[in-house]
């Protein structure tokens, strides 16, 4: 087993700032896609070159379809980028919480160790 070292003050607050930073990068993201999604259903809905028959597709035919993916696949990697930013983030999250767990465990030991 390797030798674990408590994180110090200056390690944690550098990790929540970059929980911070990835938590904005994902929101701003997030915002972006909504609104290429948007864009997206507004064209097929109003753009004659998307009917069928004369009609705009259906909203489930389109959400099942070019909502996700975007026309000509225009949203795929945006989604990619969300989903590793998203992993990301989570990651920091929980290492930020094993600090806190190991900072407990070694109060408690600390405690015991003076018979408080």
């Amino acid at each position: 087993m390797t030798e674990f070292k408590l994180p110090n003050v200056d390690m944690i607050e550098a990790l929540i700032d970059e929980i911070n930073t990835s938590a904005l990068k994902e929101a701003r993201l997030t915002v972006e896609l909504k609104i290429e999604e948007a864009d997206t259903v507004r064209k097929l809905l109003t753009d004659p070159t998307y009917f069928k028959d004369g009609k705009p597709m259906a909203m489930n035919a389109i959400e099942a379809t070019y909502k996700y993916s975007g026309i000509d696949n225009s949203l795929v990697e945006k989604r990619k980028e969300l989903a590793e930013l998203s992993a990301l983030l989570e990651s920091k999250k929980n290492l930020l919480k094993f600090y806190y767990v190991a900072i407990d465990i070694w109060r408690t030991d600390s405690a015991n160790a003076r018979q408080i």
